[in-house]
């Protein structure tokens, strides 16, 4: 019974002992593997920001070779075909990659304007597109620079603004503006450059935002402008917002990538965990090993030499001892024990075999006692006749 208890307990010990390092290394190695996950999700969105801010860099790159040129100057000036007919037909503005040019007078008003759809390669209307930037964007009669992003007519449009001066950097005769889209083929070149999974939804539109959109913004807001949600065991999705220049959420850039960090992380810690189970129950059957031979076996053989002690025959009966530890102390101790109840034993006999001796000798008394007694009675009743006989024989005389 003892040694099936011992076992019970020590397969329990493990068991407790493996669930409790399954949790403790899920909530700490995984949990880990999840932060290293997110942090590195989180320089992910960063190089998305910063390709943003590339594209933008170097759409004002571009205009820079144009602000300040002289022929720029000139036009701005004189207003000559010749500068239209050579410089601003629909292939320029192609090979420029850009959506839109514009060019304003010192008091923000439009002198000529041209823009095409890069994906149909063909001329679309933008006057009214480059007024509504100009009431936005430009501070007559001051020279007016402007870099960022804003929603024009439903679409958000990366504009660039700068003043219009000589090569040499003097003068100042108005500003002249470039504008691209964010459409998809900027968010392709975007994923390109990260080479990430980017996709980009745009909120115009949206009179209603679904409760994950808003949840995602308000997380951004909160969180330093990045939001992280997993979706699954294998994907992981970021996500960061672009805004205008008033600070208003145009669109969500989304990050989606296959966990690898985290599925790395659970394999190295079931890894882990089934190395460690195996050892702990190498270990359980070590113990178990120990404890049946230092332990479960010799009080196994001494119960069983207990057991085999004959009431009668104690004077030859002993159980083995075997060291000195508390079960060699414990069968010196029934050994002791033993020859105590021999000693008694043999007392008791010696006893009982006085006694024996006794009891003769009383009954030996006794029975010359009755003799006695019997001879005495005897002769009293003689005398009792002999004296009646006496007293017969003086009454006849």
């Amino acid at each position: 019974m003892t040694r099936i208890k011992i076992i019970g307990i020590t397969i329990v010990s493990i068991l407790l002992l493996t669930g409790t390092l399954y949790i403790v290394s899920n909530k700490i190695l995984l949990d880990s593997y999840r932060n290293i996950e997110h942090d590195q999700m989180v320089q992910h969105l960063i190089r998305v920001d910063s390709a943003v801010k590339n594209f933008q860099s170097n759409l004002g790159i571009k205009l820079r070779d144009w602000s300040q040129w002289d022929d720029t100057f000139q036009f701005v000036s004189d207003r000559n075909e010749e500068y239209v007919t050579s410089n601003l037909a629909v292939t320029t503005l192609q090979n420029l990659e850009i959506n839109f040019i514009g060019f304003f007078d010192i008091q923000g008003g439009l002198i000529f304007s041209v823009g095409t759809s890069l994906t149909e390669e063909q001329e679309i209307p933008s006057e009214s597109i480059m007024r509504e930037v100009a009431s936005k964007v430009l501070t007559p009669p001051s020279p007016s620079e402007f870099s960022g992003v804003l929603e024009v007519q439903g679409k958000i449009l990366f504009i660039e603004v700068q003043t219009i001066k000589k090569t040499s950097g003097e003068g100042y005769v108005g500003n002249m503006l470039f504008g691209r889209y964010l459409d998809e083929s900027v968010v392709t070149e975007l994923g390109e450059l990260t080479q990430l999974d980017l996709t980009f939804t745009q909120l115009h539109g949206q009179d209603l935002l679904s409760q994950d959109l808003t949840e995602i913004i308000e997380d951004i807001s909160a969180n330093k402008g990045y939001h992280i949600h997993e979706f699954s065991e294998q994907n992981i999705a970021g996500y960061t917002v672009i805004t205008s220049t008033q600070k208003e959420v145009l669109g969500i850039f989304k990050v989606l990538r296959e966990r690898q960090v985290y599925l790395q992380g659970k394999n190295t810690v079931f890894t882990f965990v089934i190395i460690a189970s195996c050892a702990i129950l190498l270990f359980g059957i070590v113990i178990l090993i120990f404890f049946e031979y230092l332990l479960l076996h010799r009080l196994s053989v001494l119960s069983k030499e207990v057991k085999e002690i004959s009431i009668r025959d104690l004077q030859n009966t002993r159980v083995h001892e075997h060291g000195n530890d508390e079960i060699g102390t414990l069968a010196t101790s029934i050994n002791d024990l033993l020859q105590e109840v021999t000693r008694a034993q043999e007392d008791e006999k010696k006893a009982q075999e006085l006694e024996k001796e006794v009891s003769i000798k009383l009954q030996k008394s006794l029975e010359e006692t009755q003799e006695m007694n019997r001879l005495m009675v005897g002769r009293e009743l003689k005398m009792i006749e002999l004296k009646k006989e006496l007293e017969q024989a003086q009454k006849k005389s």
